[in-house]
């Protein structure tokens, strides 16, 4: 819950909640699956609606949402999909998204583009990942291995990645970020070292946060939906309460690309200008 993005689509499922007079029970499993378990048994002891899950990535190793299902709690997957098994679910389109990302330094003119990758045992670890692949494959642009770095959407695995990744002989041009608690742990690594973004280093975030206008180098990102998913996730809830039967739904949002400074384009547009 301390990340702002849960916070941003929490909000949006109280909202909608609230406006459907149902209430919100909220548990943080802080990706531990007992943790998990535990407030499943919870909520099913509280004999409550329905349950929304953001999944913990054992969640592909077990079984106990299906248990869930077959016991009639509906239950709908927001953010992460859990492969194996068949849910409503809402999350947004993580491949493209990150292809966006990348597409965007290469039009920019960069080559060496690296990536500080989440866990590729969760969908949206998995799908920015390779929308990374595709943008830097399809420009036919070689993919150092040293430049792609995995972490757990943290800000402390941020911080440790990009530290690497800076002390390396040949660090990339430009850096996409797959979270945005990762990017802030890459912004106080570049910061120790006072190296310029975008003039040493380029970068573009996944998922926008506060204070991303306010920094001395405005910061480049794809934007996440957050509060529709929220919104969402409770429309996909409330339609299978009343329609147990009904077909299964997927729903995927669309990311949008908001082009502030820290990509260079401001740079690169003058530099092309002169």
């Amino acid at each position: 819950i301390q990340s702002p993005f849960f916070t941003s689509v929490v909000r949006g499922i109280e909202d909608a909640a609230y406006a459907n007079r149902k209430h919100i029970v909220l548990c943080n499993v802080d990706e531990d699956l007992e943790r998990q378990k535990t407030y499943l048994h919870y909520l099913q002891a509280e004999n409550v609606a329905g349950i929304i899950v953001s999944p913990t990535w054992h969640m592909n190793e077990s079984d106990e949402l299906q248990m869930f299902r077959d016991s009639g709690i509906p239950i709908v997957l927001m953010d992460r999909i859990v492969e194996n098994y068949q849910f409503d679910t809402v999350a947004v389109d993580n491949v493209d998204g990150a292809y966006t990302a990348t597409k965007h330094l290469i039009n920019l003119g960069y080559k060496q583009i690296g990536i500080l990758a989440g866990n590729l045992k969760l969908s949206t670890g998995k799908g920015r990942y390779q929308g990374y692949i595709k943008a830097m494959q399809e420009a036919q642009l070689p993919i150092n291995e040293q430049h792609v770095l995995f972490g757990n959407f943290t800000e402390t695995d941020g911080y440790e990645l990009t530290r690497t990744i800076l002390q390396l002989e040949n660090p990339p041009e430009a850096l996409f970020i797959n979270n945005k608690l990762s990017t802030m742990g890459a912004l106080k690594a570049i910061r120790e070292r006072n190296i310029r973004i975008p003039q040493d280093i380029a970068l573009v975030g996944f998922d926008d946060i506060p204070m991303a206008t306010e920094l001395a180098t405005p910061l480049t990102v794809i934007a996440q939906p957050t509060h529709e998913m929220g919104q969402e996730a409770i429309r996909l809830l409330l339609r299978r309460l009343k329609t147990p039967n009904a077909p299964i739904q997927s729903l995927t949002l669309r990311t949008q690309l908001i082009v502030r400074e820290s990509c260079g384009s401001t740079i690169r547009q003058h530099e092309k200008d002169t």
